[in-house]
Parts: structure tokens; C-alpha cells; sequence
């Protein structure tokens, strides 16, 4: 029977990967502002917190533009997005269409995340590259309790 590896080559492939398991996996992990939007997106809060004492950039976005807010407040994610705008986070970012985290939370239909957006700052009438307002993405789903939460913020068409 052939040997596979020599003895030589077995040493050589040991040297190279053994130092690997010696690494912690936090250092082998994703660069900070990854595992932030990442965290945003599924609503993990202590890691958004660790993210950001790593010192995550709250500007970053993902290939659309959207921000780790963007993102936490499409998914109804509040309590992240309430931590991020409490750290910095610009509550009128936007993607590269032009639309908000609070239209995602309008599109979404996630209430408690549009109370907290408007009530840490969140422009209602900022307008997508559609020329939509978070009002008209909300008339658009007939929800006539998000409908009235943004006309009691301001909301115009």
C-alpha cells in the first residue's frame, strides 16, 4: 500500500494549521463593522454592544447603504435600535434609494420600533428616491394605527 504523506509533509501541514487552534476565535473573527451589522440585522444586542466598544463605525453600511440601524428597524429589532441611537447612530441615514430606517420600520409594520425611531430623533418626512414618505409606504399597507403615529409625528405627503 502507497503512503499518502510522507513524514516530511505530515510535519510541514502540522506546522501550518496547529498554530490556528492556538488563536482564539475572536481573533480570527470578522472585522468589527461586519460583525455590527451582522448583530443589527438579527437583533443581538449585547453583540451590538461589543461591536461598538471595539469601536464599530456606525456609518457602515452594507453594499445597499443600508447601516446596522437600517437594518435592526426593517427587522422590528427596538431594542438594538434604541441602543444605536442612544451610541450615535444617524437616525436619518439612508440607503442608496434614499429610504430610512424608519421607513423600513413602516414597511415592516413593527410599531414599537417606529415609537422609538421618532422619539430619538427619526425626520417623518424625509423622502425616498420613489418620492415616498414613511407616510405613503404606511397608507400603502393600511395600517391605520402606524398611519395615525406618524400624522401625531407630523407626517405629511
Amino acid at each position: 500500500m502507497p503512503k499518502l504523506f510522507s513524514t516530511r509533509s505530515l510535519i510541514f501541514r502540522f506546522a501550518i494549521c496547529f498554530p490556528f487552534f492556538l488563536i482564539p476565535n475572536f481573533a480570527i473573527s470578522q472585522d468589527v463593522n461586519t460583525r455590527l451589522l451582522q448583530a443589527s440585522a438579527k437583533g443581538d444586542a449585547a453583540e451590538v454592544q461589543v461591536s461598538i466598544s471595539q469601536g464599530a463605525d456606525l456609518k457602515t453600511s452594507d453594499n445597499f447603504g443600508k447601516t446596522a440601524l437600517i437594518m435592526a428597524a426593517e427587522r422590528g429589532h427596538t431594542q438594538v435600535v434604541s441602543l444605536l441611537l442612544k451610541k450615535g447612530a444617524d437616525a436619518n441615514a439612508t440607503t442608496r434609494d434614499n429610504t430610512t430606517a424608519l421607513m423600513g420600520a413602516v414597511i415592516g409594520e413593527h410599531v414599537e420600533t417606529i415609537k422609538a425611531l421618532l422619539s430619538l430623533g427619526a425626520n417623518v418626512n424625509v423622502r425616498s428616491m420613489h418620492d415616498y414618505t414613511a407616510l405613503k409606504y404606511a397608507e400603502r399597507g393600511r395600517n391605520e394605527e402606524i398611519i395615525w403615529i406618524l400624522k401625531e409625528a407630523g407626517a405629511t405627503n
